[in-house]
């Protein structure tokens, strides 16, 4: 404050930024500021520090604004502040400060965790000072005011605890080719041999073997996980440590140079091969690979020359080894004899002696194909390729020449009797016969036979043309008539055998005596065999073909029954008694037998039948049971899980399973006893039988998010709303409704959830019944659309004003830009007054505190309970309806707040209030206007007081104290 005297009096005048008060005598700070310590400067209040809910959810920004609270100091009285200031906030503690009120003062006193004087607060760095609490293992981390422990890598816990953290228990994966160590704080790898850990010791590193030195020599070092691996050089192996390969010796392999001389080198080896050899595309032996034809016949020409002639070519491009080593004798162009057996040229053509020779490419010894390399061989036949040799299978009709290895054809025709009673012709391997009447053509036309078969007699009477002792086999008249002794008649009726020596009997039987026939291939006269042709003679005896006849011998206890040519058996049992007591004859053939009766025995002398002991014989006939012995048998008595047969003979197991013992499952029986293969879903009991399973009991997790049922054998899951049934049956699965019911919240966005989902409307709508419907906001909210018509819209609405009127930014309200006049006074019915400049009605009835608006003039609602003043003014208000068609129909308190939702402010653009600085179009007369938030009040010099409408300073008796006037009809808040 400056004070300048004047003639008689002084003049007090602030510095900038202090207000001078009406005493004359005091300077103040401007509202939104305050004084300093030294009380010489005026601070900015910094009122988002100091109210951090000032701004409620939105952004807080300091403008160098006035507050609502002024502290006003008197320099010239020396007096106390009129209000606390650190209530007031008329202080300058640091922001990490709190104030503390003292006598005519305040004292500043940093918050925990900050340091300094009050006015100036640091942040307390508690991890560089020691005074934090985190634990040994975690990590100090300063934040502003305060710290946060972390515990270190290796630890867990909150920062004031930490404990060890097992990473090998909680990673099986770690330390791959080797085992993990646990540490306090980490852990650390034991690696596997051929692996080393790595420089943090966290993992196993493979080592690279093929990195040192004398390394696989001679070879090709290859490195694996944890060893390494010698591929060696050709020629090369691998010792018995398997580092290193060391030449191979082919020489001591005799599969290596065969047929040759071989000498071994470092990694390889030389083979030299003799004359007419050379090695083999592999180089494993020395072979002949020229090739020629090969011959079977080499004779001298018997000229000086000395050369040789070779005739009978069996084959053309073979090598000397596959003639040579075979049949040949001869090979190639000029003629070469082949060498003699067992020379020593021999061996070395042929190692592996005659029908084999050495591969050209492998040099193996292999069997040599004489049919296919030497098709000269088994011309007019087949050739049959053996191992080591072949063999010439000649058709039916040809005959081998040993000689030319060719099949010749054969004259059948010249064998005697060849086609028998018909007639021979031969053809090119084969010959045909005409056979005569009742005979017919058999082996392709080869053969004439008798087809005929009939009744064989063995006697024939000529008085009466009959025949008795019809044998019991057909056979043809051929075998019947001309075998020695065997028929006199043939056929049904019966035909008289032809006399022997006579020419029927020639003509059939080829011979003139029984017994005999003529062979058709050599046309000799040969003995008939009856045992082998006639199959059922001798029948239980020995039939012995003899030159021109047969006999047959009986053996004991048969008799030959001439007639019939068989030997028949002797029943000896019909004879009498033959056997003991307790002993049954047996007849059998050509002799019978003495058989004891069972439970009985021979005696040592084979005469007489005794009773036996068959449980001392036979210890484990009843097994498993007891053997109890009788008179003639005896009985078993079976343990349990055994029965006796039907005979009681034996101990036999009882098959249990029969009887279903197993119930649910399958019965496998076993010796004396039975085991259940249960079912899935039931097990083994005490009982050996199969139980249910409580699946629901057992297993744990079964039917998440839904309730077990189990059931016989099995379980099964009955799912919550919003779940449903996974396809193994055994956990219920959250159903997505969003996907399985798309469109089920409408317009809305739907999120799925765990068992259910939530609707997310977008706005203007809202959730009823699972669906986002429309908000109607005309019918929620009557302020919408106020002054105007609220017209509803899916997810909105929309506003349509009367004329003057226009919506707002929000689209929510009717705003009047209307602009007239507006008047200060409402007297005698009159609008008297008006401002000295026009204004909207809001603007003039909620700001300029004016009682009249427009023209004609409509009266402003009044803020006072009751309407515009007295009761006599709300009656005034009804006369002047007409020029107030919004608000004097309304006349109550409701009719204020509509118009003057923000009093003291007017509407911004989004019709939030921006306080209106009233100061700058209503002056106070004969005073000085101070903007307030939301009003204004008149502040009158000395000597003046206001008058009643709060805005003229009326001249008054002069009074030593000051007067502030802050009554509500002086000071204009509308709040």
């Amino acid at each position: 404050m400056f004070c300048t005297n004047s003639e008689g009096s002084y003049e007090c005048s602030c510095q900038s930024g202090y207000a001078l008060m009406p005493d004359l005598r005091a300077c103040l700070c401007f509202d939104g500021f305050m004084t300093s310590e030294d009380m010489k400067t005026c601070l900015d209040v910094d009122e988002c520090d100091l109210n951090s809910n000032i701004c409620l959810s939105g952004n807080c920004e300091n403008p160098r604004a006035p507050s609502s609270v002024t502290v006003i100091w008197d320099t010239l009285s020396a007096r106390e502040p009129r209000a606390a200031q650190c209530e007031i906030g008329a202080h300058n503690c640091d922001n990490h400060a709190t104030c503390t009120n003292t006598a005519g003062s305040f004292k500043c006193t940093c918050a925990p965790g900050w340091v300094g004087d009050g006015l100036v607060c640091k942040d307390l760095d508690e991890c560089s000072n020691g005074t934090h609490m985190c634990n040994n293992h975690a990590d100090c981390m300063n934040t502003m005011g305060s710290y946060r422990c972390v515990c270190k890598e290796g630890f867990s816990g909150d920062g004031f605890y930490c404990s060890d953290s097992d990473e090998c228990a909680d990673n099986v994966n770690l330390c791959e080719s080797g085992h993990c160590l646990n540490l306090p704080g980490g852990y650390r790898c034991e690696c596997d041999m051929g692996f080393i850990p790595t420089l943090d010791g966290k993992a196993c590193a493979d080592i690279d073997e093929c990195t040192f030195s004398d390394i696989c020599v001679n070879g090709r070092c290859r490195n694996i996980p944890g060893l390494f691996r010698c591929e060696c050089d050709t020629g090369y192996e691998l010792d018995r440590s398997g580092g290193n390969c060391t030449d191979v010796d082919e020489c001591a392999d005799h599969t290596f140079c065969m047929n040759g001389l071989c000498i071994n080198t470092p990694g390889s080896y030389d083979c030299q091969c003799a004359p007419d050899f050379q090695l083999n595309p592999t180089r494993v032996g020395c072979v002949d690979t020229r090739s020629g034809s090969c011959f079977i016949d080499v004779r001298s020409r018997g000229d000086a020359s000395e050369s040789l002639e070779c005739s009978n070519e069996i084959g053309v491009g073979v090598s000397k080894a596959s003639c040579c080593c075979s049949l040949g004798l001869g090979w190639g162009v000029p003629c070469e004899s082949c060498p003699p057996l067992n020379s020593t040229q021999y061996r070395t053509l042929c190692p592996g002696g005659e029908g084999f020779r050495p591969n050209p490419i492998t040099v193996i010894l292999e069997d040599i194909n004489e049919c296919q390399e030497l098709p000269g061989l088994c011309q007019g036949g087949d050739c049959i390729n053996s191992f080591g040799s072949f063999e010439c299978h000649c058709t039916r009709g040809y005959s081998l020449n040993i000689e030319t290895r060719v099949c010749e054809d054969v004259n059948e025709c010249e064998r005697l009797g060849i086609c028998g009673p018909g007639q021979c012709y031969n053809t090119i391997g084969n010959y045909t016969c005409i056979c005569p009447v009742d005979y017919m053509q058999i082996n392709g036309g080869n053969n004439c036979m008798d087809m005929r078969k009939s009744y064989c007699y063995r006697n024939f009477y000529t008085d009466n043309g009959t025949c008795d002792a019809e044998l019991a086999f057909n056979m043809t008249k051929k075998m019947c008539c001309c075998s020695y002794n065997i028929g006199r008649a043939w056929n049904k009726p019966c035909e008289q055998c032809p006399v022997p020596s006579t020419d029927e009997f020639l003509h059939l039987c080829g011979s003139v005596r029984p017994g005999y026939y003529i062979d058709i291939y050599t046309g000799q006269v040969i003995d008939i065999d009856e045992c082998r042709e006639i199959p059922g003679v001798c029948e239980n005896g020995l039939c012995i073909n003899m030159v021109g006849s047969f006999r047959c011998e009986c053996p004991i206890g048969f008799v030959y029954n001439d007639k019939m040519l068989v030997c028949e058996d002797i029943d000896e049992c019909q004879n009498g008694p033959v056997c003991q007591q307790n002993a049954a004859c047996l007849n059998m053939p050509g002799s019978y037998r003495c058989e004891c009766m069972p439970g009985y025995r021979f005696t040592s002398s084979g005469h007489r039948c005794m009773d036996r002991n068959e449980c001392v014989e036979n210890p484990g006939m009843c097994s498993p049971g007891q053997c109890i012995d009788t008179v003639g048998s005896y009985r078993c008595l079976c343990p349990n899980g055994f029965k006796t047969t039907s005979d009681g003979s034996m101990c036999i197991d009882v098959d249990e399973c029969e009887k279903h013992a197993c119930g649910n499952g399958t019965c496998k029986n076993t010796v004396g006893s039975y085991n259940c293969l249960c079912y899935p879903g039931f097990q083994n009991s005490h009982n050996h039988d199969c139980i249910d399973i409580d699946e629901c009991g057992v297993q744990r997790g079964l039917c998440r998010n839904g309730q077990c049922l189990n059931t016989l054998g099995t379980f099964y899951c009955v799912c919550g709303d919003g779940y449903e049934l996974s396809a193994d049956g055994r956990v219920c699965l959250d159903i997505n409704e969003c996907v399985v019911h798309p469109g089920t919240c409408g317009v809305g966005a739907c999120v799925n959830l765990d068992g259910s989902y939530r609707c997310i409307c977008p706005a203007g709508y809202y959730l009823h019944e699972e669906t986002c419907e429309d908000i109607d906001e005309c019918s929620q909210s009557p302020d919408f659309c106020l002054f105007g018509t609220c017209v509803n819209t899916d997810g909105s609405f929309t506003c349509l004003c009367p004329e003057g009127f226009q919506v707002s930014a929000t689209g929510r309200r009717c705003q009047d830009f209307r602009v007239n006049y507006c008047f200060t006074r409402f007297q005698n019915g009159r609008c008297l007054a008006p401002k000295s400049h026009n204004s909207t009605k809001e603007h003039c009835c909620c700001t300029m505190h004016g009682q009249g608006w427009g023209d004609p003039c409509e009266i402003c609602p009044s803020k006072e309970e009751g309407g515009l003043g007295s009761q006599s003014h709300a009656d005034l208000l009804k006369t002047e309806a007409l020029y107030s068609p919004v608000f004097n129909e309304k006349n109550t308190r409701e009719a204020y707040p509509i118009l003057c939702p923000f009093s003291g402010y007017t509407r911004g653009p989004d019709d939030n209030p921006i306080d209106v600085d009233e100061c700058l179009h209503e002056k106070c007369v004969n005073g000085q206007c101070i903007n307030t938030d939301g009003s204004f009040r008149c502040e009158c010099p000395m000597g003046y007081r206001l008058d009643s409408t709060g805005v003229t300073c009326e001249g008054q008796f002069i009074t030593t104290e000051p007067s502030l006037l802050n009554t509500d009809n002086q000071t204009h808040d509308t709040d």
